[in-house]
């Protein structure tokens, strides 16, 4: 049997519009990626004062000191991330699809990442030594990695100081 109609279109019954379902959302035919995800109310965070400020802060003394929007900039202070701080910045790394270090150093620094970039050598090397152990694990463990009995170097990273760089790969 056929599944074709027999008769012709009009001796079916007229419907009236106001008995059809409504139409889907623009953009909700079921295909991945054509649907918008609902923003997510913001997260509260608390502001902690740490028994211990130093553990969560270094101060890094600059060689060559800089003017910055005006201001004379001597020193860089670098503080360790909140986990709500690693989670915004990870999620708009993946959003974004551009892992960049960089990122996570503006964070920890409150300086722009052009500025970072900028310091001349010896001041970014330790700046760089300064952030390194505030990353968080993860990040230290995939985008900084070493190879074994070697010290851990930002310079290693996805995105170093000249941009996207090669990962050293480990001797088998």
């Amino acid at each position: 049997m056929s599944s074709k109609p027999v008769k012709p279109i009009e001796e079916y019954p007229l419907v009236d519009p106001a008995d059809l379902p409504p139409l889907p959302p623009q953009g909700a035919d079921g295909e991945p990626g054509n649907s918008i995800p609902a923003k997510r109310p913001p997260r509260e965070i608390a502001v902690l004062q740490f028994v211990d400020p130093d553990a969560v802060r270094k101060r890094v003394l600059l060689h060559y000191p800089f003017l910055w929007e005006g201001q004379a900039v001597d020193a860089i202070t670098v503080r360790r991330l909140s986990v709500a701080e690693v989670g915004l910045i990870t999620e708009e790394m993946i959003a974004s699809n551009d892992f960049d270090l960089y990122r996570y150093y503006e964070a920890m620094t409150g300086l722009p990442a052009p500025v970072l970039r900028g310091l001349i050598e010896e001041d970014g090397e330790a700046m760089l030594d300064a952030v390194t152990p505030f990353l968080p694990r993860i990040v230290q463990e995939t985008l900084v990695r070493q190879p074994e009995n070697e010290p851990a170097s930002p310079l290693k990273s996805v995105s170093g100081a000249g941009g996207d760089m090669p990962l050293p790969q480990p001797d088998p």
